[in-house]
């Protein structure tokens, strides 16, 4: 798309060795830097690279083409309406995966980490977008959802690949998201287990608006370190 200006991600380096990697996009409207709270976390502090991609400046439909940092551009807010081509930006989309799936080509062919080790997520919009990228196959230790709902809802069974069924997801959801409401989050993850991604782990915060919660962070951890746990070089000469 012409006018759009990419921009370096923040990359955020482990404490310990670099075992494996998390790219998490922002949401609408954001920066890189508004999670960087995630590289804190005990088992991404420990042996996660954190990387934070930006969105580019793009006209938004919906804000009478005003320039917004978006992964893609909104036609409408109403989900519901969202019923077949055209209702949302799919060129958009896919430019935007093809900067995640660049990312994720680096650190495996050039960082050395195992694809199994490298982990993609986001918030609201940024959510949407690694949803995608895992329904699409790409090949990866897990996805993660926060505040997420599902993109090109009317066509997943035709874009889902035989991997993503097997994907690992960590979706979680406030049940008070003035956004993206509970409802849609909710739909969005049963649309998908039917389709066949029967890995997702779909997490409810009681009262927790369009944001995020202590409790929900520690979760995330967990799975994390359930999935990559860090990697002992002794045991591995055993």
């Amino acid at each position: 798309m012409a006018g759009i200006r990419r921009l370096l991600p923040l990359v955020v380096p482990p404490s310990g060795k670099h075992s494996a990697t998390l790219i998490f996009a922002h949401g609408f409207g954001a920066t890189s830097s508004d999670w960087y709270m995630l590289s804190e976390l005990p088992v991404i502090r420990s042996h996660f690279k954190c990387i934070f991609p930006q969105a580019p400046l793009r006209p938004i439909s919906i804000a009478r083409g005003e320039q917004i940092p978006a992964w893609f551009d909104i036609i409408n807010t109403d989900h519901r309406r969202r019923k077949e081509d055209g209702d949302e930006d799919e060129f958009g989309m896919e430019e935007s995966l093809d900067t995640l799936r660049e990312l994720v080509r680096k650190e495996v062919e050039e960082g050395g980490i195992d694809r199994s080790r490298v982990f993609v997520g986001g918030f609201s919009q940024g959510a949407a977008l690694a949803l995608l990228m895992g329904i699409k196959g790409a090949e990866l230790g897990g996805v993660i959802a926060l505040s997420a709902y599902l993109p090109l809802q009317w066509k997943i069974q035709k874009m889902k690949a035989e991997r993503a069924n097997s994907l690992p997801v960590f979706w979680a959801h406030g049940t008070h998201d003035q956004v993206i409401s509970y409802e849609t989050g909710v739909k969005g993850c049963q649309t998908m287990k039917t389709a066949g991604m029967k890995e997702i782990e779909f997490h409810t915060y009681k009262g927790v608006q369009h944001g995020y919660c202590e409790e929900e962070l520690e979760d995330l951890n967990e799975w994390l370190a359930k999935l990559a746990p860090p990697i002992n070089p002794t045991a591995s000469k055993l």
